[in-house]
């Protein structure tokens, strides 16, 4: 991959506990030391600021109505919050790392009942991920590394869970997007991204 003016953006997605935000980091520090590239890193949700904690309390807080539409449009909120801090580093030559991006809205929208179209719309001025990869890994799998985040009130968190894998799995096959066998080591599953990386931009 070569430094050019304007940055990529690589998004890592998938089930709670399938490795994402170690192999984010695992990636951008590959990036900065291998190749010699600037790369700026975001996880989401965001929860620290005021639109994440107004989902942290919608999630969370029954007195609250259970409407999934204001749930998703707080997401897509959560992301324009940072649109012009991942602008300046793609204009900067940056390689944007997203832990999560709209690509979840997509899939847990539509578990949620939401029409796809509508979830797509939401996004449509935020910068484009040019590269997707799904680390995918069974809820038996995963549930063994932690409890789940998504133990909320939109859903029991396994049968939940499964029917995001499942859609992460069929969107993926529709939208192109990458999917790595995330069951087996940090290290085999980072030479998987590395080699997807390279393939996809270049050396």
């Amino acid at each position: 991959m070569s430094k050019t003016k304007i940055g990529k953006i690589i998004t890592l997605e998938g089930i709670e506990k399938s490795g994402k935000t170690t192999q984010a980091q695992m990636l951008s520090h590959y990036l900065r030391k291998e190749r010699h590239l600037n790369t700026a890193h975001f996880d989401l949700p965001d929860y620290q600021t005021d639109v994440g904690k107004l989902i942290d309390k919608y999630l969370n807080y029954a007195e609250m109505p259970a409407n999934p539409e204001v749930l998703h449009l707080l997401y897509a909120a959560n992301r324009y919050e940072i649109r012009d801090v991942i602008n300046f580093h793609l204009n900067d030559g940056y390689v944007v790392i997203m832990n999560r991006y709209y690509q979840s809205n997509l899939v847990y929208g539509y578990v949620n009942g939401l029409d796809t179209e509508w979830l797509s719309i939401l996004d449509e001025n935020m910068p484009r991920s040019d590269l997707t990869i799904i680390l995918d890994a069974p809820v038996q799998i995963t549930e063994k590394r932690g409890t789940h985040v998504n133990e909320n009130r939109f859903g029991p968190a396994k049968e939940f869970i499964e029917k995001v894998r499942e859609a992460f799995l069929s969107l993926a096959e529709k939208e192109k997007w990458k999917v790595i066998d995330a069951t087996r080591s940090k290290e085999d599953i980072h030479r998987d991204i590395i080699r997807i990386v390279e393939n996809q931009f270049g050396n």
